[in-house]
């Protein structure tokens, strides 16, 4: 510094060295490395009484993201580094034809766990999506590239609202490839792409009370029978024991494979008014007489449920009695195939019309 006019510069390897300066005076020093040391810059008078002493505190890493080359818009796109010390969001330091680059530092308290790399962007993908490395108290230049990619983005909505849905796009390349789930509620498709519709789905919870006390009958250890049964499904295994533990929560998985099907359907006045307490039969001669029935409720709806696929049934509308009802037409035939299985369709529609005069009834099919 007393002597501006001599300036110069060298490689300095780890360690201790020692080089000549031609001229005595005060001297500053600025080491220009990966590093980041405890001063940015040293003095130095020569003569030297002391030896110049400089520590590195922080190291130099660096990482980069691969961009297509039509891709340029990059300005949300950050990387953020896990250490042991802290988390940063570090932002594209400096770019090179269809690469940007990210650096940052970090010290050596960070070598005491791994270091996580996660490339950020409201627009790209990235592969791979993260990574980690051990930091050896070196500096790390040109860690990891990241391939970059942009993405597609699908908008859509769920009918009726419903919070809490994860919609995930799992094909590469089809968008109509679409996965969607929650607990309580099956989705179905649309025409109209994104758009779902929501159905919730019924639950029974049943609670085993002491009459006298009032209080729930816990499941004591011990052995327990299991057997599951709903309607129009076989499952597999029909039964099973398990053993229940002190203090244990066990789950049983068992399979349902569904082997009938439900009719569903109304019966009303020509008016509109509908008709309760009026019976449904349904009835294969094909497929040895089957047979099922249900009555019509307050608002003149019914469900025939354990028809089997590949049986052409008869509908016809009786009273309570039993007696046939005159009707128009006299009866609907319906074929339960694998067409409706293959379709998501677990029923198919009648709707009876009753003459209040005549009781003739009217049969009409959506």
């Amino acid at each position: 510094m007393e002597k501006p006019e001599v300036s110069d510069s060298l490689y300095v390897p780890a360690g201790q060295f020692s080089f000549c300066i031609p001229h005595a005076g005060l001297y500053k020093v600025t080491l220009d490395a990966c590093h980041k040391f405890d001063k940015p810059f040293y003095e130095l008078r020569i003569p030297q009484d002391v030896p110049l002493a400089a520590s590195a505190t922080k190291f130099m890493i660096s990482a980069s993201v691969e961009l297509n080359p039509e891709d340029l818009a990059f300005d949300d796109m950050e990387l953020l580094i896990k250490s042991y010390s802290d988390e940063q969001t570090v932002p594209v330091t400096s770019s090179s034809a269809n690469k940007l680059i990210f650096t940052s530092y970090l010290s050596y308290l960070d070598t005491v766990a791994p270091i996580t790399l996660v490339p950020q962007s409201k627009t790209y993908l990235f592969n791979p999506t993260s990574h980690v490395f051990h930091f050896n108290g070196e500096c790390h230049l040109d860690e990891i590239t990241f391939k970059a990619d942009k993405g597609v983005f699908l908008e859509g909505r769920v009918m009726p609202a419903v919070e809490g849905v994860e919609i995930r796009s799992s094909h590469s390349k089809d968008p109509n490839v679409i996965l969607k789930g929650k607990n309580g509620y099956k989705f179905e498709k649309t025409d109209e792409l994104g758009v779902l519709r929501a159905i919730k789905l019924s639950q029974l919870i049943v609670v085993a009370t002491d009459v006298e006390t009032g209080k729930p009958l816990s499941s004591r250890p011990g052995e327990y029978f299991l057997r599951p049964i709903l309607q129009e499904y076989q499952f597999e295994p029909k039964s099973l024991t398990i053993n229940i533990n002190e203090g244990e929560l066990e789950t049983v998985s068992v399979k349902g494979h569904r082997f009938a099907y439900s009719v569903f359907g109304k019966v009303s006045h020509p008016a509109g008014q509908p008709v309760s307490s009026m019976v449904v039969e349904a009835v294969s001669e094909q497929c040895s007489q089957l047979q099922e029935e249900d009555t019509t409720d307050e608002r003149g709806e019914y469900r025939i449920r354990g028809l089997h696929p590949n049986c052409v049934y008869r509908l016809v509308l009786k009273t309570p009695s039993g007696q046939r009802m005159k009707s128009y037409p006299r009866y609907y035939d319906i074929t339960v195939c694998s067409i409706f299985k293959a379709k998501s369709r677990d029923f198919l529609t009648q709707i009876f019309t009753s003459s209040a005069k005549s009781s003739l009834p009217v049969l009409w099919l959506k």
